[in-house]
């Protein structure tokens, strides 16, 4: 079975990506291969699949130190956050020891497909003095950064 699922998501990953619902199916397989391995040591790849395939996420302990000072305003995290720097290496790491291309974190497009997907998920994040990020995706010349919202939830 999990040579399956390797296969199918081998072949999405030889494909030009092109649409959120690549992106939403490539997660979907990595999540599976992580949860059918019970592997360990990919808690942020594994918060990036599951915030493109829920509608509202309260667990972000994998990201809790980053999303911390996100919400405090450091603008350094902010940046590093929202271009998706810890999924990235995670990301690739996982594709490497799975002996996958990689090839799709190098593509401008996975970015901004993603942050497509993400604007759909807020972030609620209850251990921040109940804080809320919604990811208003990125805006016409505004690069890989995009914009989003911070907000204090009762």
């Amino acid at each position: 079975m999990e040579n399956d699922i390797k296969e199918k998501l081998r072949n999405e990953l030889d494909k030009d990506i092109t649409t959120e619902a690549q992106i939403v199916y490539i997660l979907s397989r990595i999540r599976k291969i992580l949860e059918k391995n019970n592997t360990r040591g990919y808690n942020v790849l594994k918060f990036y699949c599951n915030w493109a395939l829920h509608a509202e996420i309260e667990d972000t302990n994998a990201i809790k130190e980053i999303l911390k000072e996100v919400a405090e305003g450091n603008e350094e995290s902010q940046l590093k956050f929202f271009l998706f720097v810890p999924l990235h290496k995670q990301l690739k790491t996982f594709l490497t020891n799975n002996g996958l291309s990689t090839k799709i974190t190098e593509k401008p497009n996975f970015n901004i497909l993603l942050s497509q997907i993400y604007t759909d998920t807020p972030l609620i994040i209850k251990s921040i003095k109940k804080t809320k990020i919604v990811w208003k995706g990125r805006s016409e010349g505004s690069g890989y950064a995009g914009s989003f919202q911070i907000t204090s939830i009762d």
